[in-house]
């Protein structure tokens, strides 16, 4: 990551006394701190991926929706902070539109938090206030990546054949919702899983125009942030690409 990367270059050329070592890892935390750089590998990640209505998308078998919305659980209250709903949101629109009759919630689940529950679990709480039939929902076990997600997802998608037997075979087909700079690392993931994935990508980064300004050329810590991510999932990418 470029952060780890540039403390990495400080930490040596303190060590070995070479200020040109020192000068590099400024650079490096410069170069990806600057908004023109952050916006340039969100506009590549996010290459060929676009939003379609809801009503024009084709029906499917099951609508997924991948954890990450961030949310927490205050106080007694259990009060639900969002720091990201837009994966939720693109979900229960596509429910609403009829495009499948089962929404899936993955169950996103932290180690290292072991008394929070598992985000499925409080989005199907969500998805109830906003009118979405319970038993038209369902939840993965828990999960803390995308690999997890998938497998946990066939197991979900077993039961319900065993249960209903409504889906379509061998491969069940399911609208894959997820940010769109993740999209093309889920949907490998997901058909490895033996599924055929038609993507419903949410939470585009990538500004409208990649026309600069003065202001892109000024580090700040969001966009060091915003590369951070791109970066970490550029690696993602191509560690599932060679996985057998």
């Amino acid at each position: 990551m470029p952060l780890t990367l540039a403390i990495l270059l400080f930490a040596a050329g303190l060590l070995l006394n070479r200020r040109i070592i020192i000068f590099l890892g400024l650079c490096v935390l410069i170069f990806f701190s600057t908004p023109f750089v952050s916006n340039y590998l969100y506009t590549f990640m996010e290459a060929n991926m676009e939003r379609l209505p809801a009503d024009e998308v084709h029906p499917a078998d099951a609508i997924v929706v991948l954890s990450g919305a961030g949310i927490s659980e205050l106080d007694k209250a259990k009060v639900v902070e969002w720091n990201d709903p837009n994966r939720f949101l693109g979900g229960v629109q596509l429910f609403k539109s009829g495009k499948a009759p089962l929404l899936i919630f993955t169950g996103g689940w932290l180690p290292w938090d072991a008394t929070a529950r598992p985000e499925g679990e409080i989005l199907i709480e969500q998805a109830r206030l906003l009118g979405i039939p319970e038993e038209a929902m369902m939840t993965t076990r828990k999960v803390s990546n995308t690999a997890e997600e998938a497998l946990g997802v066939s197991q979900v998608l077993c039961e319900r054949i065993h249960k209903v037997g409504n889906l379509s075979l061998p491969r069940p087909r399911i609208l894959l919702v997820t940010s769109a700079y993740h999209m093309p690392r889920a949907r490998l993931i997901f058909e490895k899983a033996g599924m055929e994935v038609t993507p419903f990508p949410v939470d585009f980064r990538r500004p409208l125009s990649m026309s600069a300004s003065f202001t892109d050329l000024v580090p700040n810590s969001g966009a060091l942030g915003g590369s951070d991510v791109a970066i970490r999932e550029l690696y993602g990418r191509w560690y599932y690409q060679l996985k057998p």
